[in-house]
């Protein structure tokens, strides 16, 4: 009965035909069967205003396909869509199948002038589309601002954007500014929280201005709100220093990060960087100069991002891409602690680590010591197997002391101290890791922060 209804099923099935699954990321993907060829091997064609420009078999597994009784299940296809779809607005992609009257569901594709590029194409913009997605991203970030208050003053060359998300004032971010502003920054707040204007007079006691906005983007589109809001100022300064509430601290003098970047001479600078996904830099904190403000890159960037929301797309389009173009158009670029570096100091110091995380000065902090010593031993386990292997690790949270003891980095990620999600079992050392002149300053900030999160499940007392 059943073999019957599958067969039966079979018959019903389109004898040639498919449809397309997705237009993203530069390729076309979808499944297409041609019942005329062996096997139902399909030949997919692509066309650039009704003339083939390449065409592929459709041979890729696919086992919905197979499930849903199309022949074999290898039916699937994925080709590139040609440069240019995307470099002339208003030109028709279409897929077919060759040689048959049946079309594809979803078979045609026209870029719009204000569509996401894929990241390899972006470079190739003319200028004169370059300038019109400016506009439109400048329009976009306008749209975004709900008031502000304060001013820049015109002779300071120093600028700070700093994206936060937080209604009343955050303690270490009071901290940061009011140390920047001793070095000469002046600190343009760009705050996401809806209600934060109600504490606009507590606000103003530790910084030049304020700009207020919809709660939409993350730090990327806070930071693209405060350069277009203050461009002319921005494009006359020496340089820009970006930052976002993510990082704890100054748990060290922010001086030593801005001396290691005035001799770096480069135009896009940034704390640490990542192999995670695709090199590049993170931005929890990074520098452009006036060259790299003022460069091809950083216009190419602002222009084609299209704000994103969500996390993961924040992240993807804004931190790695930030990094894919800044590079691609050979912008002078360096980082302060280079993931290979920081690595091999870790490993170096490997023992060292492990001799203070057993000592019995700390023994009052093991709930149970086996239990603790496999932890240590398991965590340290799995990060020299990362390293042998080159799998890896997010250096904020895995290399996080030797970053605050060897680099003199001023900053702890909020996100390592509150969740803590690589397990890492040496945060009780924390302030240790600190010159003592500095170990009080930082003791009193992290003291704060765990007082103002003490919902947090992995908050530990790291003073």
């Amino acid at each position: 009965m059943i073999k019957t209804l599958k067969q039966k099923i079979r018959t019903w099935l389109p004898r040639t035909g498919g449809a397309i699954d997705s237009w993203d990321g530069g390729h076309c993907r979808g499944w297409a069967i041609d019942s005329k060829k062996p096997n139902g091997i399909a030949r997919v064609e692509v066309l650039l205003d009704g003339n083939v420009v390449d065409a592929v078999n459709a041979t890729l597994s696919r086992p919905d396909l197979l499930q849903a009784g199309y022949k074999s299940g290898h039916h699937g296809f994925s080709v590139r869509i040609p440069d240019a779809v995307y470099l002339n607005p208003g030109l028709v992609c279409e897929v077919r199948v060759a040689n048959a009257e049946v079309s594809l569901k979803n078979s045609k594709f026209t870029f719009g002038k204000n569509d996401k590029l894929p990241p390899e194409l972006i470079n190739k913009i003319s200028d004169e589309e370059l300038d019109e997605r400016y506009l439109h991203s400048k329009l976009q970030a306008s749209s975004m601002i709900t008031s502000e208050a304060g001013t820049v003053r015109d002779d300071n060359k120093l600028i700070c954007l700093y994206a936060i998300n937080s209604e009343k004032p955050a303690f270490y971010v009071k901290k940061t500014c009011e140390e920047l502003i001793k070095i000469g920054y002046s600190i343009v707040l760009i705050n996401s929280m809806e209600s934060a204007p109600l504490h606009e007079s507590e606000y103003s006691q530790f910084s030049d201005m304020r700009i207020y906005k919809k709660d939409w983007g993350r730090d990327f589109a806070s930071w693209l709100c405060g350069y277009f809001h203050l461009e002319d100022k921005i494009n006359s300064c020496d340089h820009v220093l970006f930052i976002n509430d993510s990082v704890i601290g100054p748990l060290q003098p922010i001086q030593n990060i801005i001396d290691e970047y005035k001799k770096s001479n480069s135009d896009f600078w940034a704390l640490t960087d990542s192999y995670d996904q695709v090199y590049h830099y993170q931005s929890s904190v990074f520098i452009l100069s006036n060259t790299g403000i003022k460069s091809r890159g950083w216009k190419l960037f602002v222009s084609t991002y299209d704000f994103p929301n969500e996390k993961i797309a924040v992240i993807r389009d804004g931190e790695l891409g930030l990094s894919q173009i800044m590079f691609s158009d050979g912008v002078r670029s360096s980082v302060m602690c280079p993931y290979e570096k920081l690595a091999s100091t870790w490993w170096e110091t490997a023992c060292d680590r492990n001799a203070a995380l057993l000592s019995p000065s700390i023994a009052s902090i093991k709930t149970v010591e086996p239990e603790y010593i496999s932890w240590v031993q398991l965590w340290n386990d799995q990060v020299c197997k990362s390293i042998i292997n080159r799998q890896p690790r997010n250096p904020q949270h895995t290399f996080w002391d030797t970053l605050l003891r060897d680099y003199k980095y001023p900053f702890i990620k909020k996100e390592l101290y509150v969740f803590n999600p690589e397990n890492v079992p040496n945060l009780i050392l924390s302030v240790k890791l600190l010159p003592e002149d500095q170990r009080d300053n930082a003791t009193e900030i992290l003291k704060e922060f765990t007082k103002n999160n003490t919902g947090a499940p992995m908050a530990p007392p790291l003073y």
